[in-house]
């Protein structure tokens, strides 16, 4: 898309906006514009259908700010918001769901016509890194390890094996290891796909995605050389929160 082209298509989709249907586009005392309802809407109902327009990041450093403002990120895609979509304010207490999945605002509760729509602010991105899943550290016995995180530093124990064990890190592990490297592992819905979003955004797969017991896994490089290790649990965790590793780190 060039400049033009997006500035052309934002103004359509905002002329369509303007005239009706579900939702109306108006603007409040300060002249800002917001989304309200045009008709009552049930709890679970579609309030509006998204027109999501995809984008690369060139495109995205193309457009004007005003412009930016109106993007987020999916699973690693850019997403330029359409009218009237845009102009759904957030809100600590909203009324509808982003869906970004589905396209839609879904309705949390009852809305009566005339109320204004509101979104939870969080719900706008879907961010390719879930959490921090596990932190990897050596030591020279599981015993001395736990000695210092468990007995000094007064950290949970959570499992043990003969050459590994984790202790409570937050919702994460700190896991103990006598054989491997340290490393971070960072959690994500599909290794292959992170490990090609890595790539497409300029990093590079160090370790090609491999099968371990709860997933698949896969060692990547930022383009500042930082390296992650990226975990999906696509074959479900384990009961005691152990998970196999592979050799990548030995």
């Amino acid at each position: 898309l060039t400049d033009c082209s997006i500035v052309a298509f934002v103004t359509k989709a905002d002329e369509l906006g303007r005239r009706g249907g579900d939702v109306t586009v108006e603007s409040d005392a300060n002249g800002e514009k917001r989304i309200v309802a045009a008709r009552d809407f049930a709890s679970g109902e579609v309030v509006i259908r998204m027109k999501l327009q995809p984008i690369s990041l060139d495109e995205y450093r193309s457009l004007p700010p005003a412009e930016q403002y109106y993007t987020h990120s999916a699973h690693g895609q850019i997403f330029l918001y359409l009218p009237p979509e845009r102009y759904v304010r957030h809100s600590d207490t909203p009324n509808v769901r982003n869906d970004i999945e589905n396209q839609t605002d879904v309705a949390l509760q009852d809305i009566a016509s005339g109320e204004e729509i509101l979104v939870n602010a969080k719900d706008d991105d879907i961010p390719l890194l879930r959490k921090v899943d596990a932190v990897l550290v050596r030591v020279p016995s599981i015993q001395e390890g736990l000695d210092f995180y468990r007995l000094q530093l007064g950290m949970i124990t959570l499992w043990r094996r003969d050459e590994m064990a984790a202790v409570k890190l937050g919702d994460s592990e700190l896991v103990l290891t006598t054989n491997l490297h340290p490393e971070v592992d960072v959690l994500v819905d599909s290794v292959p796909h992170a490990a090609e979003i890595f790539t497409d955004a300029g990093g590079k797969v160090i370790v090609e995605p491999e099968d371990i017991e709860v997933g698949r896994v896969a060692v990547v490089q930022d383009p500042f050389g930082n390296r992650l290790t990226l975990v999906d649990i696509s074959k479900g965790p384990l009961s005691d929160g152990v998970r196999e590793r592979s050799s990548r780190s030995s």
